[in-house]
């Protein structure tokens, strides 16, 4: 459930206008964090933080950067932007991806 979605649904509000398609980014980003941390409770601080530089602290500090690429790291911290605006669109990861494979 994407930052929108989450804070609406705690606060009790429903029908909140949202991207679906910027929700399904973030959903699939929050599952490559879980992947990459196999760690529940990284996934529960992200939830409850509003700032993008902390949400990528705690990801950072609980990802081996031995194994990852910066540029994996980066291209999912965008796909986890709490800003829908700033978040990327399936165009942008794709793009960010073949960047780094071709």
């Amino acid at each position: 459930m994407s930052p929108a979605l989450y804070w609406g649904w705690i606060n009790g509000k429903r029908n909140l206008a949202h991207n679906i398609f910027k929700s399904d980014i973030f959903s699939l980003g929050y599952c490559l964090v879980y992947a990459i941390t196999l760690n529940i409770c990284v996934l529960q601080k992200i939830r409850r933080l509003k700032d993008n530089n902390e949400i990528t602290k705690v990801f950072l500090n609980n990802t081996n950067k031995n194994i990852y690429s910066q540029k994996f790291i980066d291209i999912i911290c965008k796909m986890i932007d709490i800003n829908e605006e700033q978040r990327y669109d399936i165009e942008n990861v794709n793009k960010k991806i073949e960047d780094i494979i071709f």
